[in-house]
């Protein structure tokens, strides 16, 4: 019986014993960054053509007197 058979249960995780072999499993740090860029529709910083865009976005906005650092901060992100 493996230790985490009640959390297995309650994530409907059928072989708890996957859990274990996890641990046996090379980390692969960046494995699910695809998945998240996709699903927040983020941009990959190696494109030039966009990193152009978006330096210039923000060269536009950092002289704007409306705009701060957090501003300038929450346009980078979303």
């Amino acid at each position: 019986m493996v230790p985490w058979s009640p959390l297995s249960g309650q994530l409907g995780i059928a072989d708890a014993a996957c859990v274990t072999r996890y641990a046996e499993r090379r980390l692969r740090v960046y494995e699910p960054t695809g998945e998240i860029q996709k699903r927040f529709k983020y941009r990959d910083f190696t494109d030039r053509k966009w990193v152009r865009h978006f330096h210039s976005f923000l060269s536009g906005r950092v002289w704007a007197p409306p705009e701060g650092p957090v501003a300038l901060f929450n346009h980078g992100v979303t």
